[in-house]
């Protein structure tokens, strides 16, 4: 992937002009969006979280994704109808910049591959674990060894084949990145929300984190659901063609195509436009407007909110009775400890008793307190 993202950023270079002019190009046409400081308030919280969490790859991403559209910017394959989603450029242009070089082509393209499947691979084996320990090895505790094994394989090509069939729903939903975040946050985030309740605050209890995962999810699912029926405005800057060969613009209308039976297939051309705001829109669109990628932040806060909340609502769950080795060093801060007072008394009458279980905070860490142990 990355030695993909390294030589297509590259090429482009070098067709361009050098990474001075790919920068050039992008700032003119209004795409060097990464340094803009807006006064909108949603705008500097983005920046600086993505600035925060962007690694070396996704960077490298970036920078690949600017030399893309400085190479294609006076002919946009997707205004001409050569691809059918912004999600094939990346094959689009491995193909149309190295078809001359034999098998390089189809190592890039395996390289653009190779980050979803080591992603796939990695989550089918993990499904296969969880159903195969705590599915199967209580319903079937006799099975083990090689049968279990086989078992844990046969599942993971159940899985896998559930994933190809995805592929091919992927197909006719639209761009993957989108619909594949949207589900991941409003499906997925709440899960994530439960485990930040059980690390960090040990006062919650379980119905509060059931709740607040019912209602993660209910919010999740309705804001999934309300962006698919009202999509929001996306003001993109313009794509251009003006600068395209005679070739290219042959295929504005229709893209003729061999099959590999040698049958022709048209593509009909696909125009770029944008959706304009509609001010007979409910209110409540401007929620559905919210960003895809805010999705799983927003259903993580609201189970943890909501989960807390219910917990004290119904009586919070005793700190103290909470193995210390399954928290992390910060619950201190969320959650009230016993009172110093009311642990020396439990320890001077030897009631620390395994299953009942003391925080141990640095500031009453004395020598009595550790000759107990």
């Amino acid at each position: 992937m990355l030695s993909g993202f390294l030589v297509t950023a590259i090429a482009c270079c070098v067709q361009v002009g050098g990474l001075g002019e790919v920068f050039k190009i992008n700032a003119r046409d209004g795409r060097d969006t990464v340094f803009d400081f807006r006064l909108d308030p949603r705008s500097q919280i983005a920046a600086g979280i993505g600035t925060f969490l962007m690694g070396s790859v996704e960077l490298l991403a970036v920078i690949t994704g600017v030399c893309i559209y400085a190479y294609y910017a006076g002919c946009d394959p997707l205004s001409l109808g050569k691809i059918r989603l912004a999600d094939q450029i990346m094959v689009y242009i491995v193909v149309d910049l190295f078809h001359e070089i034999p098998g390089l082509a189809g190592f890039l393209i395996s390289a653009v591959f190779s980050a979803t499947l080591s992603t796939v691979s990695s989550g089918i084996n993990a499904i296969a674990a969880l159903i195969g320990y705590d599915v199967i090895k209580i319903h079937f505790p006799e099975i083990q060894g090689f049968k279990f094994t086989i078992v844990l394989k046969c599942v993971s090509i159940l899985f896998g084949l559930v994933g190809i069939g995805m592929a091919f729903l992927v197909s006719v939903l639209g761009a993957i990145l989108p619909l594949t975040l949207s589900i991941a946050g409003a499906l997925m985030a709440p899960l994530f929300g439960v485990f930040c309740l059980g690390i960090f605050f040990p006062c919650c209890t379980s119905k509060g984190a059931l709740v607040g995962m019912v209602c993660a999810l209910g919010n999740g699912v309705w804001l999934m659901v309300g962006s698919f029926v009202y999509p929001p405005f996306i003001d993109d800057p313009p794509l251009f063609t003006d600068q395209c060969k005679l070739s290219n613009l042959a295929t504005n209308f229709t893209d003729v195509m061999t099959s590999e039976w040698g049958a022709p297939m048209t593509t009909p051309f696909l125009s770029v436009t944008s959706l304009q705001p509609d001010e007979t829109l409910p209110v409540i669109t401007q929620y559905y407007s919210v960003s895809y990628a805010w999705y799983g932040l927003i259903s993580s806060l609201i189970t943890v909110s909501v989960g807390l909340v219910v917990s004290f609502l119904t009586g919070p769950n005793d700190p103290s009775t909470v193995d210390p080795n399954l928290l992390s060093p910060l619950p201190s801060i969320f959650c009230s400890w016993r009172k110093e007072k009311s642990l020396d008394k439990s320890l001077d009458n030897k009631s620390a008793t395994r299953g009942n279980y003391f925080p141990i905070d640095k500031d009453i860490r004395d020598d009595k307190f550790e000759s107990k142990f």
